[in-house]
C-alpha cells in the first residue's frame, strides 16, 4: 500500500477505502483533493500494492486514523483487499477507535447488508462473497463487516462528506491528565455500559460514582474524547454544583443546538425546551459533580428528552442522587492499586528526568501510604516534591505526621505551605474568586493588584494546584475547598481576608461588626439573582487594604459610595448611583462600570471636599496615574469624565454607547501607551483629540460619533493598528497622514454621508484587506486603491 505522505508519520486524519476500478478517477480523486486542500492528512488505498508484506502497514494506518471513509461501489466486494480493509475498519469501529463514514456509490445500504431478495435472488454483493470463499470462516467475517457497514447511516449521494470530516477533526480533545494512569482500562470498563454499536437505538444513562479526588472528572473527559465523534453534538457541564440551573440549561441548549443566544426564562420552561429541541438529536451529555437530584431533573429528567443513540453520563460523590434518575448502570470508580499509585506518583515526582535524585524507596512508600490510592493526593504530593532532596522529603513527612487527621485537605495544604507569599495570595484569589474565569482577564486583574501573575501562576500549574483548560483557570474542587478553608480559618482579625458570598458580605461589612483595621483584601460577588438590600455610602469605610472589588448582579447602591484609597481594581456593572467620587482612587488600575446610571463624576475625597480648579485640579489629575483600563460602555446618562491626560499608563478606554457624553479630555490623544480606544455610539461627543501619539493602537472605533467632522492626524506609523471604524461620522475627507496606517486590515466608513474624497495615499496601505464604504452618498469613485486584491463595498454610493 502507498501512503499519501512519508512512512515516518503514523497517524492520519482520514483513511479512505474504495474499489479503484469504480471510483478512483471520479469521486475518490475529487474527495482526496478536497481533503488535501483542507490540510487533512489522508491515507488513500492503492490496490497496485496488495502484497502481503504491506498488510501490517495498512492495518496500522487504519488504527492510526480518526475517520474511515468507506465507499461502497458496485465492485467493492470483488476485491479481497477491500473486504479485509472493511473487516479491520469495522473491528476498530466496534472498539470505539475510529469513526466510519460510509458512502453508497450506485448501490443501496440494503444491498450492502447482504440479504436475499423476496424472489429468492441474491444481490451482487452476496454473490461476490460466495463466489470467493463460500462457507469459509473468512466469508463469515466479511458478511458481518458488510452487514454492520450497510447498517450505518451514510451518504447515498456524495454531498456533505467534507463537512462531516471537518466537524469531527476540528473538535479539540479535552485535556484529560498529564499522566493518565490506568485511564484506558477504566475506559474499557465503561464503554460496554454505553452500548456504542450501530444496532442499538436506545438512550443510555450511566453514573460514575466515587470519592472526591478519585478521578471521576478525569475519566469523564477521557470518555468524551473517546466517543464524542459518534454524536451529532456534545456538551460537558463540568461542575453543576456551583452554577445556577437556568444558566446550566442555557449552556446545554446553546452548545447542543449551536445557538449562542438561546434564551431560557425559567427552570420549568428550560426542561420543556430541552425535551422539545433535543428529542430528535443524537447527543452526548456529561453532567459533572452532581450533588442534588434537582440538577438532574433540570438537565436530564428522562431518557426520552434525547434522540436515539444518545448517551448521558453523570459523575457524583453521592450515589443517592442517582436513585431517582433513569440510570441503567453505575460505575464505581476504583482507587489506584499500589502499583498504579506508585507509577502516577513517580511520574509527577520525577517527571523532568530527576530519577537520578537519590530518594529512599521507604520514603516513597510512606507517601503512597498517605495518598491511599487517591489520584489527586498522589499528583499534588508528587508535584510538590519534584527536584527536592531527600532531606526535604523527610521534612515533608514530619509535617504530615503532625496532622491529627490525615484528610485530603491537610495533604493538599502541604503543597500550599510550600508556596511563597505572593504565590499564596494568587492561589487564594483564584480559589475564592476566579475558578472558571478566563486566564487573560484574571492575569490582568492580578497584575493590577501588584502581582507578577504570568510567572507565578505557572508555579501553581506546575504544582498541580491550578490547571488551565480552554484558556480558563480551573482547579479541583478539593483544592478550591482547601483554599477557602484557609481563608475562613484566618485568625488575625477573626474575619476573612476575602469575601465571595452575599451572606459573609452582609455579616462582615455591617457597621457594628467591622473593626477599623479590618484587612479585607478582595470582595467578588457574582450572584445569579440581585439582592434587594441596599449598600450604604460608608459600607467600605474601614476596608483600607481592599485592593479588589467586583460586584456583579449583587446589590443596588442608591447613593455615592466612599471607596478606599488602596483599591486597585473596581468592577461594578450596572452601578445605580447617579454620581461617583473618583478622588480617592490614587492606586486604581482597572475601572469597569459599564451600563451604570452615572450622570457625572467628581473628585471628591472621603471628606466630601470638592476638588475643582487651580492646584487642587492638578492634584486630581495626579490621582489617576496608575489607570490602565477604563470601561464605561453603556453609561447612557454619563456627560463628563474625570481628567485622564496624566494617566500615562492608560491602555484601554471604552466609552461605547455613552450617548450623552459631551466632552472628552483632549490630552487622551497624547497618551503613548493606549492600545484600544472605543468611542462608538457617542453621538453627542463634540470634542475629540486632534492627533494620536501612541504607536501601540490596535483598534480605533469612532462609529456613530455624529459630530466627528475631521479625522485625526496620525503623526507616526501605527504598526499594530488592525481595525479602524468611522461608520456614520461627519468626516468629509481624509488627511494624507493616513499613509501611517501601515498595519490596518479592516477599515469601515459605512454611511459617512459627508465623505466626498479619499486621498490617493490610501494606495500605499499594503496590508489593507477590507474597505467598507456603503451608503457614502457623496463619495465619487475611489481612485488609487492598493495594487493587491482587497474587498471593497461601495453599495449605495
Amino acid at each position: 500500500m502507498a501512503a499519501s505522505s512519508s512512512k515516518s508519520r503514523k497517524n492520519f486524519g482520514v483513511f479512505v477505502s474504495f474499489r479503484g476500478v469504480d471510483v478512483r478517477h471520479t469521486f475518490i480523486s475529487r474527495l482526496y483533493e478536497k481533503l488535501r486542500n483542507k490540510g487533512i492528512y489522508t491515507f488513500k488505498d492503492s490496490e497496485g500494492l496488495e502484497q502481503g508484506d504491506r498488510r501490517g502497514e495498512l492495518f496500522d494506518a487504519i488504527k492510526g486514523s480518526r475517520i474511515a471513509v468507506v465507499t461502497f461501489s458496485e465492485n467493492y466486494t470483488r476485491s479481497k483487499w477491500c473486504l479485509n480493509e472493511l473487516a479491520k475498519i469495522m473491528e476498530c469501529q466496534n472498539l470505539g477507535k475510529i469513526i466510519v463514514l460510509p458512502v453508497f456509490y450506485k448501490v443501496s445500504p440494503a444491498e450492502v447488508r447482504l440479504h436475499e431478495k423476496e424472489d429468492g435472488l441474491k444481490g451482487c454483493y452476496q454473490l461476490a462473497v460466495e463466489d470467493m470463499v463460500h462457507g469459509t470462516e473468512m466469508a463469515n467475517i466479511w458478511r458481518k463487516a458488510l452487514w454492520e457497514g450497510g447498517d450505518l447511516i451514510g451518504e447515498v449521494v456524495r454531498e456533505g462528506i467534507i463537512e462531516k470530516v471537518l466537524k469531527i477533526l476540528n473538535r479539540v480533545p479535552m485535556e484529560v491528565a498529564k499522566y493518565p494512569t490506568r485511564i484506558n482500562s477504566r475506559l474499557e470498563d465503561v464503554r460496554p455500559l454505553l452500548h456504542m454499536t450501530p444496532h442499538v437505538d436506545e438512550v443510555f444513562m450511566i453514573g460514575i460514582h466515587g470519592i472526591g479526588g478519585g478521578g471521576k472528572t478525569t475519566l469523564a473527559k477521557a470518555i468524551c474524547n473517546d466517543i464524542a465523534d459518534n454524536f451529532d453534538d456534545w456538551c460537558f457541564l463540568q461542575d453543576v454544583r456551583t452554577t445556577d440551573l437556568v444558566l446550566l440549561q442555557k449552556t446545554l441548549l446553546r452548545q447542543l443546538l449551536r445557538e449562542p443566544n438561546f434564551s431560557v426564562p425559567s427552570v420549568d420552561l428550560g426542561k420543556h425546551l430541552i425535551k422539545e429541541r433535543l428529542c430528535h438529536k443524537t447527543v452526548l451529555v456529561i453532567i459533572g459533580n452532581v450533588d442534588n437530584s434537582d440538577q438532574l431533573d433540570a438537565l436530564a429528567g428522562d431518557l426520552d428528552w434525547f434522540g436515539k443513540r444518545s448517551s448521558v453520563i453523570i459523575t457524583t460523590r453521592d450515589r443517592h442522587v442517582l436513585v431517582s434518575a433513569p440510570v441503567q448502570h453505575v460505575y464505581e470508580i476504583p482507587l489506584l492499586d499500589r502499583s498504579e499509585a506508585e507509577s502516577l506518583f513517580r511520574c509527577h515526582a520525577f517527571h523532568d528526568g530527576q530519577e537520578n535524585v537519590k530518594i529512599d524507596d521507604l520514603l516513597i512508600d510512606r507517601f503512597l501510604d498517605y495518598a491511599a490510592g487517591l489520584p489527586l493526593a498522589l499528583v499534588v504530593l508528587g508535584a510538590f516534591l519534584i527536584r527536592r532532596k531527600e532531606l526535604e522529603w523527610k521534612s515533608t513527612l514530619e509535617k504530615l505526621d503532625k496532622i491529627p487527621e490525615k484528610t485530603i485537605n491537610a495533604v493538599l495544604k502541604i503543597s500550599f505551605d510550600g508556596l511563597d507569599d505572593q504565590q499564596k495570595e494568587i492561589f487564594l484569589d483564584i480559589a475564592c474568586f476566579f475558578k472558571g474565569w478566563k486566564r487573560d482577564q484574571v492575569t490582568k486583574i492580578l497584575d493590577s493588584c501588584g502581582f507578577e501573575a504570568t510567572i507565578e501562576t505557572e508555579v501553581l500549574i506546575e504544582r498541580c494546584l491550578v490547571t488551565v483548560e480552554d484558556d480558563n483557570f480551573r482547579m479541583h474542587d478539593l483544592s478550591e475547598v482547601m483554599g477557602k478553608s484557609i481563608v475562613r480559618d484566618e485568625k488575625s482579625t477573626g474575619l476573612p481576608s476575602r469575601i465571595w458570598s452575599d451572606k459573609d458580605f452582609l455579616r462582615v461589612l455591617s457597621d457594628d461588626v467591622v473593626p477599623e483595621n479590618y484587612a479585607v483584601k478582595g470582595i467578588v460577588l457574582d450572584l445569579a439573582k440581585k439582592q434587594k438590600k441596599l449598600i450604604k455610602s460608608n459600607t467600605f469605610k474601614f476596608s483600607r487594604r481592599l485592593r479588589l472589588l467586583i460586584i456583579r448582579n449583587a446589590f443596588d447602591p442608591k447613593e455615592p459610595l466612599n471607596f478606599p484609597s488602596e483599591l486597585r481594581w473596581l468592577e461594578w456593572p450596572a452601578y445605580s448611583a447617579s454620581t461617583m467620587s473618583f478622588g480617592a482612587f490614587s492606586q486604581l488600575v482597572g475601572l469597569d462600570m459599564q451600563r451604570s446610571k452615572i450622570e457625572g463624576t467628581s473628585g471628591e475625597q472621603e471628606s466630601d471636599r470638592p476638588i475643582e480648579g487651580g492646584e487642587d485640579e492638578d492634584e486630581e489629575e495626579q490621582e489617576f496615574e496608575e489607570l490602565k483600563y477604563v470601561n464605561l460602555s453603556g453609561c447612557k446618562l454619563l456627560k463628563t469624565l474625570p481628567h485622564l491626560s496624566k494617566s500615562s499608563k492608560l491602555q484601554e478606554l471604552s466609552l461605547q454607547g455613552c450617548v450623552n457624553l459631551i466632552s472628552l479630555d483632549q490630552g487622551i490623544g497624547s497618551l503613548e501607551e493606549i492600545i484600544h480606544l472605543n468611542l462608538s455610539g457617542c453621538r453627542m461627543l463634540s470634542t475629540f483629540p486632534s492627533s494620536l501619539k501612541s504607536k501601540h493602537y490596535r483598534t480605533l472605533n469612532f462609529s456613530g460619533c455624529l459630530k466627528l467632522a475631521q479625522f485625526l492626524d496620525i503623526d507616526e506609523e501605527l504598526e499594530f493598528l488592525n481595525e479602524l471604524f468611522l461608520d456614520g461620522t461627519a468626516v468629509k475627507e481624509l488627511p494624507n497622514s493616513i499613509v501611517n496606517l501601515v498595519a490596518v486590515k479592516l477599515w469601515s466608513m459605512n454611511s459617512c454621508k459627508e465623505l466626498s474624497f479619499i486621498p490617493a495615499s490610501i494606495s500605499s496601505l499594503q496590508k489593507l484587506e477590507v474597505l467598507w464604504l456603503s451608503n457614502c452618498e457623496n463619495l465619487e469613485e475611489v481612485q488609487g486603491l492598493p495594487p493587491h486584491p482587497i474587498r471593497v463595498d461601495m453599495d449605495g454610493c
